[in-house]
């Protein structure tokens, strides 16, 4: 490693050969790409933010020119490594303005928080788009290998509500590791065993800590707040349904026609027309016109 940091910091055009080729390997491998990053870190850190900055759009063109020749395609790499390079330029100018690693670290994990709200913020439902991206990338293999739909659906619905969040953590940590990586190198030929007193000497702040706390706390209720009003509105629509049903009144279950023919001939006017007798009738009649009542009722 000590061989490649030297190589890099003889010249430019050494670090951005370096970083061009790591960025078009980490096609392929994508660990590489943390290499990559590095590399403009190291340059960042030492030479400050103008060489930095040239390091980085030079050897985006070179990508670009690399893509174009090996894969057709000039704009992929070129704005891969932009999007890369760039915010660890930012980080690295940073940590080379205060000198705090720790501080350093803390900028990354609100940065990392902000572009979260801010998908939320822009977006409708960023839990739908990763589940229509999730859907596109996992169900052609889940139904050839034969897998039971109602398995995996929910499972994906779980994923695509935590994807933001998990793609906020996984740039945070390669920025981290990619600063760290820089700072090592820096400390490698500059300055032997800077580094690990600064890392031992690493204190991350207790208001970081609060803070996360408070804006994971506030998620959650503004999330069971939601689940309520949802709740409540649902209950609303269909209370008229209920008080509808409550409300109905009780129905004699319809016998079937034998039943009334079996129970005819107890009838006082034989083949005649059901008629119950007056309130006054007498004891055994009376008892069985109360039996036949439910039979002809309905």
């Amino acid at each position: 490693m000590r061989f490649l940091a030297s190589f890099i910091m003889q010249g430019r055009m050494q670090a951005i050969a370096v970083a061009a080729t790591a960025l078009m390997l980490s096609l392929l491998f994508p660990p590489l790409s943390l290499l990559a990053a590095a590399v403009v870190a190291l340059v960042t850190l030492r030479l400050g933010w103008r060489e930095g900055l040239n390091t980085l759009l030079a050897a985006s063109l070179a990508a670009g020119l690399l893509g174009a020749i090996v894969l057709g395609n000039f704009v992929l790499p070129a704005a891969y490594g932009l999007l890369l390079w760039l915010p660890v330029w930012g980080t690295a100018l940073f940590l080379r303005l205060s000198r705090d690693l720790g501080l350093t670290l803390a900028l990354l994990t609100v940065i990392g928080m902000a572009g979260v709200i801010l998908v939320y913020a822009v977006m409708n439902d960023p839990a739908d788009f990763w589940y229509q991206r999730l859907q596109a990338v996992f169900g052609p293999v889940w139904r050839q290998a034969g897998a039971d739909t109602a398995l995996w659906q929910p499972q994906l619905v779980t994923m695509a509500r935590y994807m933001t969040g998990i793609m906020a953590a996984g740039m945070v940590s390669s920025l981290a590791l990619s600063l760290i990586w820089g700072r090592w190198w820096q400390a490698l030929l500059y300055n032997p065993g800077g580094f690990r007193q600064e890392f031992l000497a690493l204190r991350l702040r207790p208001s970081l800590a609060w803070f996360t706390f408070a804006l994971v706390g506030a998620g959650d209720f503004c999330r069971r707040q939601a689940a309520r009003g949802a709740g409540e509105r649902r209950d609303r629509a269909f209370r008229p349904l209920r008080v509808r049903r409550r409300c109905r009144p009780a129905r004699h279950p319809r016998r079937p026609r034998h039943a009334r023919l079996a129970l005819w001939p107890l009838h006082p006017d034989g083949a005649g027309a059901p008629r119950f007798p007056a309130a006054g009738a007498g004891g055994p009649e009376r008892c069985l016109v109360r039996l036949a009542r439910p039979f002809f009722a309905g």
